[in-house]
């Protein structure tokens, strides 16, 4: 997935940065993998309220769209237990 999401240039859409901290986060890179959190941030602030609507929308497949949320969501936790 990080080969194809190296491929795309989509600068004003969240699917690169999406897809590049999923895959971050599955190879265990935290910090490539937060900072494209925040590239995700600047493109769409409202998307860590919403993440699950986002994903939802755009991957029909219920399990890989749990599967994005959480990897989405360990990012999170990752940078909020880094945080303190």
């Amino acid at each position: 997935m990080l080969i194809e999401a190296n491929m795309l240039d989509t600068k004003d859409l969240i699917w690169n940065p999406l897809l590049k901290l999923i895959s971050y986060q599955k190879l265990s890179e935290h910090d490539q993998a937060i900072q494209q959190l925040n590239d995700l941030m600047k493109i769409n602030p409202e998307f860590i309220a919403h993440s699950k609507e986002y994903i939802s929308c755009l991957v029909k497949s219920e399990e890989l769209s749990m599967e994005m949320l959480e990897a989405v969501r360990a990012v999170l936790n990752s940078q909020v237990n880094n945080s303190q």
